[in-house]
């Protein structure tokens, strides 16, 4: 199966190596709009073609991760769909729900997998949790990042598509509080429910916590989940279960409820 991945970043470079690293998977080509970076990551990896533009891509190509910037994530996913590829994209996928929604549209248009890095599904240090918690509070700190991307398109989306990962589609934000390096939020459902996620750069080091049920989970430094998660994208895109994958629609759900915890912080804030 010929694969491409598109961004030679660091995040790029690692869906490269596990990627050619998987039974069965050919890594055909890095896409990158600097000749020099694509250049640089295809020469890691013998018979990958260096590319500036994905409509160079091969037809022979039927699969594709996407690690650009943030701002590009959602073009080139639309580019990928549009050539027929199956896509897996880093998370966010999108900067909101309308423009995710969209993506969603065009990838069942065509049949295709649209899968989104919500790498923490993979994570190994969730199995020792509840399997079907009523309480998730999740912290993710560490030091500030100038040219990062939002805060909370970076890191709170991570836990808002957890919190739903584990405890259901009927979510909602009922409290946020945002300042300029953190975000609380609180979320609820019918039947009680509840998450309590906190994302924030003011920490020394990146720390990510998780508490199910009152249960301590290190999410840090455990396993592979990058190699767990694409491994099932591939597998996906050749018709095997979609698993623990987070798919299009997944982006969908956890974009909208930080639609909303964006909208309860501006009233809070007016």
């Amino acid at each position: 199966m010929q694969v491409a991945v598109v961004g030679a970043g660091r995040w790029g470079a690692l869906h490269a190596a596990k990627l050619a690293a998987l039974p069965g998977v050919r890594l055909a080509a890095v896409v990158d709009a600097d000749p020099a970076r694509a250049q640089a990551l295809a020469a890691r990896h013998p018979g990958a073609q260096p590319l500036e533009r994905v409509g160079q891509l091969s037809p022979a190509v039927v699969a594709a991760t996407v690690a650009v910037d943030l701002p590009n994530l959602a073009d080139v996913t639309r580019a990928l769909l549009a050539r027929g590829l199956h896509v897996l994209v880093e998370k966010p996928m999108a900067p909101d729900a309308a423009t995710a929604q969209a993506l969603v549209a065009a990838a069942e248009a065509r049949d295709r997998v649209l899968a989104v890095g919500f790498l923490e599904r993979f994570n190994p240090a969730l199995g020792a949790g509840p399997r079907a918690p009523r309480r998730v509070v999740a912290r993710r700190v560490g030091p500030p990042r100038p040219l990062a991307p939002p805060l909370d398109l970076d890191w709170l989306v991570h836990d808002l598509d957890l919190a739903a990962h584990l405890l259901g589609d009927a979510l909602q934000v009922v409290r946020a509080r945002w300042a300029e390096d953190a975000v609380r939020l609180a979320l609820r459902t019918e039947d009680g429910r509840e998450a309590r996620l906190c994302a924030a750069r003011r920490a020394v080091a990146i720390r990510r916590r998780l508490w199910a049920d009152g249960a301590r989970v290190d999410l840090c430094g455990a396993g592979d989940p990058l190699a767990a998660q694409l491994a099932t994208f591939v597998g996906a895109a050749q018709g095997a279960p979609l698993g623990r994958l987070a798919t299009g629609a997944d982006a969908v759900r956890a974009l909208g409820l930080l639609d909303a915890a964006r909208a309860l912080g501006r009233a809070a804030a007016a």
